[in-house]
């Protein structure tokens, strides 16, 4: 059982829809943004900011772990089958962990942080003007069922 600790709208946005892609059960813990931290928060993460993801395994280890580009690449590699990242070793995978926004033929969690980030976009912000393929790409990641349920939580008044 995985446990997401988030905040509306931020980086956990993208660990939120790889958890709905892969189908593995996880529960959403909110984090307050506005007031301290609560000292139980800051034992799982002492930085104080999201996303945080808890991993219960089935052997009962506990795994902790923050950072989207991090949880990101960790939930891709515990799910294999969900075909989030390209296979370890090839010229994919190298890229996509340089860079975490590798846009290419095959999705990937990179392609789930790409549409995170588009969601942070000001209005009149040339970024997609100037970038087509991007803006294809948040677009069609925005399709995704996953990525609809993680909206409908997330930003519920563009979901």
């Amino acid at each position: 059982m995985f446990h997401l600790y988030y905040t509306l709208e931020s980086t956990a946005m993208g660990c939120h829809a790889a958890l709905e892609e892969i189908g593995a059960p996880f529960e959403l813990h909110p984090v307050d943004t506005v007031n301290p931290r609560p000292p139980e928060y800051l034992a799982l993460n002492p930085n104080g900011k999201v996303p945080t993801l808890i991993d219960e395994r089935d052997d009962g280890e506990r795994l902790m772990m923050f950072q989207s580009g991090g949880i990101l690449l960790y939930l891709a590699d515990r799910h294999p089958e969900a075909a989030l990242a390209p296979p370890p070793g090839s010229r994919g995978r190298r890229l996509c962990y340089q860079w975490l926004a590798l846009l290419g033929a095959d999705f990937s969690v990179c392609d789930l942080y790409l549409h995170t980030l588009s969601r942070w976009q000001p209005t009149g912000f040339p970024a997609f003007d100037e970038f087509p393929n991007a803006a294809r790409c948040a677009a069609l990641v925005a399709e995704r069922p996953a990525v609809q349920r993680m909206m409908a939580v997330q930003c519920p008044e563009a979901a």
